[in-house]
């Protein structure tokens, strides 16, 4: 039995030799491995670098072009409220204007009627006062007629 122990004693040793015999190999071609992807990943986060740095230039350029069409947002709001306080200011002065228009012609046209209405009275007092002459005159003319 201590035979056969020993036996397999020494096929461990010789698998534990030819597993140390590989082992170099395997080390090898894990350190080329681990070395490829050191460059890989190298290369991928210098890549990850450069996008990270053009995504930062590129909102950079987006917030300074936000930031200026506000300004001009802000600007043109600001004009376009000062031309509706110029509309209307002219607005209510042509609508002052029209009203003293109005006025003045109502104004004149009161003052027609009233004329009209003294010369409807002028001339009215005047025929009267000619039929009273020629009345007058027609009958003195009779008068005169009759005692002749």
């Amino acid at each position: 039995m201590l035979t056969s122990y020993l036996k397999e004693l020494r096929q461990d040793f010789d698998r534990l030799g030819n597993s140390i015999v590989r082992l170099p190999d395997a080390l090898e071609t894990i350190n080329m491995a681990q070395g490829e992807f050191r460059t890989l990943f190298s290369d991928r986060f210098e890549e990850l670098k450069e996008f990270n740095r053009e995504f930062n230039s590129h909102l950079k350029n987006h917030a300074a072009e936000s930031s200026a069409l506000e300004k001009h947002l802000n600007s043109t709001t600001h004009s376009y409220e000062q031309m509706s306080m110029k509309n209307s200011q002219l607005l209510n002065e042509i609508n002052r204007t029209v009203t003293q228009i109005t006025d003045s012609f109502q104004h004149r046209e009161n003052q027609m009627d009233a004329s009209v209405g003294v010369l409807k009275d002028t001339l009215a007092r005047y025929v009267a006062s000619l039929e009273g002459t020629l009345g007058d005159s027609s009958i003195k003319s009779a008068v005169v007629l009759a005692s002749m």
